[in-house]
């Protein structure tokens, strides 16, 4: 119980004292206590491969983790390699130790595992193992999930705002018109118009204006652009007047944002934080964005973001420049995780601290490398591990005792 506060230890021993409350320690319980002995008794091998554990992680431990095995096993003759409950596995590359977890997994499930954890801090990792599984049909349940900045729903708003930092440039552009998130076909063309109209209108404004006409950027030099292909192609009736339709509805939508944009630039003027967002959001509104999130998973926990958002500012709203905006908009969406829709399935992806206090039949430790196994403090400009020890709150060295334990 080492990662409880000094209050809730104090709380715990005063129940203890009452007899309320047994705390036991898992180095040194063993099964005889669990059938209903009154009294713990030590299992001579528990605290063994606990201490094995403590020197094969040892952050002080320059060895690889291979040979601190090896000298742990020589330290203690009664030891064998095999009487160890794991192995490990020596990868010289990423794609090896992915290509060596899938095929262990595959090899449980023949032999009648169905509860396999695969324990993994490398988000990168996770998601090649998880591309790989799936192409073998085996079902991956990715409790850790990912960042909703990677999100395809939050990349729209990534690529909307390149469009107003970059004079719509071509492709965040074209990303914009083509995402399924961005519903502005009855705005543009009409009741009567149809989404496939929609699209078969990008294409050709995509392939006949950018690529052929070279135009890179600019709305007014799309619509020259467009003028001049009109010469010289023969489109459908309506296909140009829609694109131009469509342009005009972009940079009516883009505006208000525009003017924020171009505000920062000049001098030291900057905006409110508040402004910024609002408007923002005036603009994901009227492009459909929004609306489309309600029926999306990633959608809506955005849309709860944006809320938690304008909550904190009423709280505090101060004037920043456009690009402190950004960076302010981007480490909101980067701190919240986003965990997709899952079914049952027979392996889990997790984080190691949502695989505490679950058993599963098979275990597999993936990426134990230092910068995940322990990992390290995570940075802060403001509140850093000094601070957090001199105001009592839980620092990096905590974390790690509890993280090993």
């Amino acid at each position: 119980y080492t990662h409880y506060s000094k209050t809730e230890q104090d709380f715990i021993r005063s129940l203890a004292a009452d007899g309320r409350c047994t705390i036991f320690d898992h180095r040194h319980i063993d099964h005889k206590h669990a059938a209903g002995n009154d009294q713990a008794v030590t299992d001579s091998s528990a605290p063994l491969f606990y201490d094995f554990i403590e020197q094969a992680f040892a952050v002080d431990n320059e060895q690889p983790i291979r040979q601190r095995a090896g000298s742990f096993i020589e330290n203690h003759k009664k030891l064998s390699e095999d009487s160890l409950p794991f192995s490990i596995f020596l990868a010289t590359n990423e794609e090896q130790q992915i290509r060596a977890i899938d095929y262990y997994v595959r090899q449980n499930i023949i032999d009648g595992k169905n509860n396999i954890a695969i324990i993994s801090e490398d988000r990168k990792l996770s998601r090649r193992l998880r591309a790989l599984l799936e192409r073998a049909g085996i079902q991956l349940q990715d409790n850790a999930g990912w960042s909703l900045a990677t999100t395809q729903a939050a990349t729209i708003i990534e690529r909307w705002l390149e469009c107003i930092e970059e004079d719509f440039s071509a492709y965040p552009l074209i990303d914009c018109l083509k995402s399924p998130f961005i519903d502005i076909t009855r705005s543009v063309i009409g009741e009567l118009a149809t989404v496939d109209d929609f699209r078969k209108n990008i294409f050709r404004f995509q392939h006949d204006v950018v690529f052929h006409e070279n135009v890179s950027s600019n709305i007014a030099e799309y619509k020259r652009a467009l003028k001049q292909r009109l010469n010289r192609v023969k489109w459908p009736a309506s296909t140009y007047d829609d694109l131009v339709s469509t342009l005009d509805y972009i940079e009516t939508t883009a505006a208000p944002l525009l003017k924020l944009s171009a505000e920062t630039q000049r001098g030291n003027h900057k905006i409110q934080l508040s402004e910024f967002l609002q408007t923002l959001l005036d603009s994901l509104q009227q492009l459909g964005v929004l609306d489309c999130y309600k029926d999306d998973a990633a959608g809506l926990v955005l849309l709860d973001t944006f809320d938690e958002m304008k909550q904190g500012i009423k709280h505090s709203d101060p004037e920043l420049s456009w690009y402190d905006c950004r960076v302010w908009l981007g480490m909101a969406l980067e701190a919240k995780n986003f965990t997709p829709p899952t079914n049952s399935s027979l392996v889990q992806l997790m984080t190691l601290e949502q695989a505490a206090f679950s058993q599963f039949d098979c275990i597999i430790f993936a990426a134990t490398e230092a910068q995940h196994f322990p990992g390290s403090a995570a940075g802060s400009p403001f509140v850093n591990q000094a601070v957090r020890a001199s105001l009592g709150l839980e620092t990096w060295e905590m974390q790690r005792a509890r993280r090993l334990e």
